[in-house]
């Protein structure tokens, strides 16, 4: 579109002798190649995963640069330059070296962005879980550390649910690895449609699973690993009712109690209770006693 404009202005008389209309042409469509610039990379803005402020205000500086140059440099030819011996070309001269830096500047910027965004990729890589999508042990212990602190700080409750599906040894026994491979992913997807995007989960396992509630009790908690429990089973794999799993519950809410290992090792009880007590179902760990629900006995 460019060159276009360029040679449809070239079509009038007398353009390529008048120098200033050619400094007023060429000044416009860089300036409006550098506003179509800043309106994509705004509009594209939380597509990005890396920082764009400085390629940003790269562009808005040297847009407005040649905003100003369209009307204020009338141009100067090399004759007029060496006649005054270089009086009057101080503005040729900025934006020779406007120009060097944006090339330069841009370059560099655009550089970094892609540097940054390779490095985000491979960290991605190392803390995600291949076959689920999900987070992995790694990455629950990093990002469930800086919850709960957060949470300790603001003095919010913060609940744990471990979660370990029933009977998939005998799953992958029965139906081969590519079923358990299934189960996992099913697992996975229902209890990421459960919780929010300020939640902590992750495979933490073969087949076990943890998610950190920010700013949630234990008893809502509770509702929570039902809507899990329940949405898990109905999931029409082979049959409906094939899978289930069993949830342990702790919550966290005094001061000393957001400590990730602690809370793991309770969860662990709680869960380990809610396979005595038949699987399929939520178990909530209190330090005096148990509170089953759920389920009845899973029998698959």
């Amino acid at each position: 579109a460019g060159a276009a404009a360029w040679l449809l202005w070239g079509l009038m008389p007398g353009f390529y002798t008048d120098l200033g209309l050619r400094v007023t042409v060429y000044s416009m469509l860089v300036a409006a190649y550098g506003s179509l610039s800043i309106i994509e990379l705004w509009r594209s803005r939380r597509q990005f995963e890396v920082a764009y402020l400085p390629a940003l205000m790269l562009m808005l500086v040297h847009t407005g640069f040649y905003c100003v140059r369209s009307v204020a440099d009338h141009g100067v030819s090399l004759d007029q330059a060496i006649a005054s011996n270089g009086h009057g070309t101080g503005f040729f001269s900025f934006m020779l070296f406007e120009s060097m830096l944006y090339a330069i500047g841009i370059a560099y910027v655009t550089l970094a962005m892609v540097r940054e965004r390779t490095e985000l990729k491979f960290k991605a890589a190392a803390y995600a879980d291949p076959l689920t999508g999900v987070g992995n042990r790694r990455a629950f212990m990093s990002c469930g550390e800086k919850l709960l602190a957060d949470c300790a700080r603001r003095g919010e409750p913060v609940s744990l649910l471990l979660c370990d599906l029933d009977h998939f040894k005998r799953l992958n026994d029965t139906h081969g690895h590519q079923t358990g491979d299934q189960a996992l992913i099913a697992f996975a997807q229902v209890t990421s449609n459960s919780v929010r995007q300020e939640d902590v989960f992750a495979r933490i396992g073969g087949e076990e699973f943890a998610c950190l509630l920010a700013n949630t009790d234990a008893q809502t908690a509770r509702q929570v690993a039902q809507r899990i429990c329940d949405s898990f089973y109905a999931v029409p794999m082979l049959e409906p009712g094939f899978l289930s799993v069993s949830i342990g519950i702790v919550g966290a809410s005094g001061p000393g109690e957001h400590d990730l290992s602690r809370l793991l090792s309770k969860a662990d009880n709680a869960l380990y209770a809610a396979k005595r007590q038949g699987r399929n179902r939520v178990h909530l760990y209190q330090p005096s006693r148990w509170q089953p629900t759920g389920h009845p006995a899973d029998t698959l």
